[in-house]
């Protein structure tokens, strides 16, 4: 609306016929609330009607320059200047909504767990902020560290308008494992990675909490807590071998009768050390009897011997052994040390002194044939066994094997006979001769 002022001076005689009356119009005040404005619910503008009018009138009541609005509708103001004249304006004002926002909880991680990237907001599409975030969208539990952290997630819509939740994340802490220091053994090691853990995975796949070592090398180990995370350790073990092999039996000769047969010398070794020989290695053995020269020969392996193994090994010659006790010295060599010398006695019985007399004994019968030694069983040609003696009744050819109680076995033979005249001989293959000559003579054969 547009007022217009006049102004004049002059007589006001009405009788006069001489007037002067000068007039002044005044435009109309400048108001410009600007254009249409939107922005986002729980924001506010400054509206304002601009300086320097002597009166404001909004619709909204207020009467004032600027006025704070927060809420949507149509809003103007009227201004009069000091001059009287008024001008308006209108603007309308536009509250967008917030977006709702929301977030799916977030697995817990391992404290060494690679950076990775946030997910779960909906709407997808925002940034996060909080302890460990870098980029927006990258979540590093190292930079976090151990515990729960509250991260905020952000959306932003196409309004510009923005909405938050928070969303909490949890770095679970790493297991410890320790293998302790490098080191060197002598005697088998075990290796404990301890207890309480929910699973435990070593160099060679096996999966206990200990581990025993039986020779030189690099061992580790990595345990699973029950949160999934892992820890690893590793040592290197130093195994410092002992070369200790002995002969543990002898196998022949064993105790016997004396048989003017050669033997075989064959012992048992057995590995009580910690090293393992393998193929193509060597080493000596050896045996004495008595004070003899030391029969040494070397053993070449053919496969694997490892701690409490066992071998035998036969020397290449056979052994005479004459009647008596005898004692064998038995031990073995390795890189010129000779190992512990282990004795064993071999006794060589002698056979039972058998006799029962002339192999022709000339006598009347009856007869007792005596056997004239002790001995643990008797057996007799005539089927008699447990007695040192037989009554003969008959001509004829007897024998007797006798074992003693060392087991030791001896026969001898003989044959009863009254010669009157010549005959033949039951039971025998002699030949018969009689003297002088002329006379009758008959072969047996």
């Amino acid at each position: 609306m547009i007022k217009a002022y006049t102004s004049f001076s002059g007589d006001l005689n009405p009788f006069n016929n001489a007037t002067t009356a000068p007039i002044t119009n005044y435009g109309p005040p400048q108001v410009n609330l600007g254009d249409d404005l939107a922005f986002c619910d729980g924001s506010s503008a400054i509206l304002d009607a601009g300086p320097g009018m002597a009166s404001y009138l909004w619709n909204t009541g207020a009467i004032s320059q600027t006025i704070n609005v927060s809420t949507p509708g149509e809003y103007s103001v009227e201004v009069t200047d000091s001059h009287g004249c008024t001008n308006s304006d209108n603007i309308h004002i536009t509250v967008n909504g917030l977006p709702t926002v929301t977030h799916l909880p977030l697995d817990p991680v391992c404290l060494d767990a690679e950076a990775f990237t946030l997910t779960g907001g909906n709407p997808a599409g925002g940034s996060y902020t909080g302890s460990g975030v870098s980029g927006g969208t990258t979540f590093t539990p190292s930079g976090a560290g151990v515990g729960t952290h509250t991260l905020t997630y952000l959306y932003t819509d196409g309004n510009g308008c923005s909405n938050s939740t928070n969303v909490g994340i949890t770095v679970n802490a790493l297991p410890v494992v320790n293998l302790g220091s490098n080191q060197s053994i002598e005697e088998p090691l075990t290796l404990d990675a301890g207890a309480g853990f929910a699973a435990y995975q070593w160099q060679d796949g096996s999966t206990s909490q200990t581990y025993t070592v039986e020779a030189t090398g690099l061992y580790s180990v990595t345990v699973t807590d029950g949160n999934g995370c892992q820890a690893y350790d590793e040592v290197y073990i130093t195994f410092l071998e002992t070369l200790d092999v002995i002969v543990s039996d002898l196998i022949s000769p064993t105790d016997k009768c004396y048989d003017e047969v050669d033997e075989p010398v064959t012992v048992e070794l057995t590995n009580r050390g910690t090293k393992t020989f393998t193929t193509g290695e060597q080493l000596n053995v050896s045996y004495q009897v008595g004070s003899a020269q030391p029969v040494t020969e070397t053993l070449t392996f053919s496969g694997s011997f490892a701690q409490n193994d066992k071998l035998q090994f036969t020397f290449s010659n056979n052994l005479a052994l004459s009647t008596g006790n005898h004692t064998f010295k038995c031990y073995t060599s390795i890189a010129g040390e000779d190992g512990e010398i282990i004795s064993y006695n071999v006794m060589v019985y002698n056979l039972p002194n058998l006799n029962l007399g002339a192999d022709t004994i000339r006598h009347s019968l009856p007869y007792v044939l005596q056997a004239g030694v002790e001995a643990q069983t008797y057996l007799w040609s005539t089927g008699a066994t447990g007695t040192a003696s037989i009554t003969v009744s008959q001509w004829g050819k007897y024998w007797l094997t006798i074992t003693d109680s060392h087991g030791c076995v001896a026969s001898d033979t003989t044959v009863i006979w009254w010669p009157i005249g010549v005959e033949e001989l039951p039971g025998t293959n002699d030949k018969v001769f009689i003297f002088p000559n002329p006379a009758d003579k008959k072969t047996k054969h």
